[in-house]
């Protein structure tokens, strides 16, 4: 097998991406598998060279290893721009000159606030209106209704309506989208196994969708509980949460911190830590997870002062 660590350089390392990186390093290991590292920079306007820079360090810093030179999404656009041939020959793209105040409008009330990507079909089923600017590029759907096996939730159902989950795989702007990059570097780089937040289970099925047009074979997943903080507030880059360098900065060690990690997930035990109260990596490769407690929603962290 084979497990990814696909973080965007949008922000500095912090502890829910610690959190991801732990469970698909010691997945990998577990099965004596390889595992690679990916920046995830395709969105290039938000992204910067010296947070994945950062990123990488903070993984060795804290134990980690891979198998093969990280790769960067932002140097593999040609073969995005292969994959979108193929599939404009298959008739699967279409143009959409659909500006923002139009998307808005028919992703109001009631899905706003879902994470799917609810669209009318408006610029598939009507002549074009050309605007000032390039169209932006959308898969087109099939209605599908599929399931797939989840390593950590069980079988997980999906539904894909044609026309409302017709996702945009090239910005007007000529960014690739999230979704066509992730599906293409998973199947060329070999990877099998893909272990990520809960918070993108609902564009699995999409994902599943455009791999399966592109003829990619099917994919392990497992969806992590989301960490949130004491209000329930969940752990991101845009939340500001706490990263990995400030802990750094206020004398944390990597032992210390894989310690406070470990508590407060709800991986060990105090009782499970060693006399010094420290403990690496490579003994917690060593345990066994629980799997109730990967089933959960969401794992809260309440304590930050234990690590300096």
């Amino acid at each position: 097998m084979k497990g990814r660590f696909a973080p965007s350089p949008t922000g500095h390392m912090h502890v829910g991406n610690l959190w991801v990186a732990f469970l698909s390093y010691w997945s990998a290991r577990h099965q004596d598998g390889e595992y690679i590292v990916r920046i995830e920079d395709v969105d290039t306007q938000r992204s910067k060279l010296i947070y994945a820079e950062h990123i990488l360090e903070d993984l060795s810093w804290l134990g980690f290893t891979w198998d093969e030179a990280p790769t960067y999404q932002s140097e593999r656009l040609d073969i995005y721009e292969r994959y979108l041939q193929e599939l404009h020959s298959q008739k699967r793209l279409y143009p959409c000159y659909c500006n923002r105040a139009r998307l808005q409008e028919i992703s109001s009330a009631p899905h706003q606030g879902e994470a799917n990507h609810v669209y009318d079909g408006y610029c598939l089923t009507h002549e074009p209106t050309i605007g000032e600017r390039p169209p932006s590029w959308r898969f087109h759907m099939e209605n599908i209704k599929g399931s797939f096996l989840d390593i950590y939730r069980g079988t997980i159902d999906y539904e894909i309506q044609s026309c409302n989950d017709d996702i945009v795989l090239k910005r007007w702007d000529g960014m690739i989208a999230y979704h066509l990059a992730v599906v293409i570097d998973d199947y060329e780089m070999g990877v099998t196994e893909v272990v990520r937040g809960n918070d993108l289970l609902p564009v699995t099925g999409h994902q599943i969708a455009l791999a399966q047009a592109l003829g990619f074979p099917s994919l392990q997943y497992g969806h992590a509980p989301m960490l949130v903080d004491a209000e329930g507030y969940r752990l991101s880059k845009r939340q500001q949460s706490i990263t990995i360098r400030d802990l750094q900065n206020q004398g944390a060690t990597p032992e210390r911190l894989w310690a406070w990690f470990a508590l407060e997930t709800g991986l060990l035990t105090k009782g499970d830590l060693p006399l010094s109260g420290h403990i690496g990596l490579s003994e917690l490769l060593e345990i066994t997870i629980p799997k109730k407690l990967l089933k959960q929603d969401t794992i809260k962290l309440t304590n930050f002062d234990i690590m300096v």
